[in-house]
């Protein structure tokens, strides 16, 4: 078996930085604050670390529930934020996607930062203008289930012989 391992923005496909206007909006519901997602390099960092940076830059002491609840609302304004930048699938990866799903022995995952909802709203949106993507399961570590099936096939794996 072969497991192929994804990352969503900059491989598969751009947004465009679709993400920081959804990232802004959340900020100014959530804490009632203006804030530059440009202020500071997100490229590497989870969502959640991008929630928790945030907060720290903002002075503002948020304890678990205020991080869930903007990383949310972050995740609700994203499919509309999507269309309004030009954001595109990198060229041939829908026919290496198809191909690779045919395969009966190769399994595709997205490992990424993004919260699932995030990575769904990414690569699954109708109203994204990168397109949809064929599905894939999102491996994440916004995702605790995701983490569990990964550790399950990773240790059945790594106990399998190859054929």
């Amino acid at each position: 078996m072969i497991a192929l391992f994804w990352d969503i923005d900059g491989t598969l496909l751009t947004t465009g930085k679709a993400g920081a206007p959804a990232w802004e909006m959340a900020v100014r519901e959530i804490v009632e604050r203006d804030f530059e997602l440009a202020s500071f390099r997100v490229a590497g960092l989870t969502d959640y670390q991008i929630a928790v940076r945030t907060f720290e830059m903002l002075g503002v002491d948020a304890d678990e529930s205020t991080i869930r609840r903007m990383v949310a609302r972050y995740e609700e304004l994203l499919p509309t934020e999507l269309p309004k930048k030009h954001g595109h699938v990198m060229p041939n990866v829908r026919e290496i996607l198809e191909r690779m799903q045919r395969e009966p022995d190769v399994h595709l995952y997205l490992l990424t930062g993004n919260t699932p909802g995030g990575a769904r709203a990414t690569t699954c949106s109708s109203t994204s203008r990168a397109g949809r993507l064929p599905r894939t399961p999102v491996i994440g570590p916004a995702s605790p289930r995701a983490r569990c099936r990964w550790r399950r096939r990773t240790r059945r794996w790594a106990t399998t012989t190859p054929s």
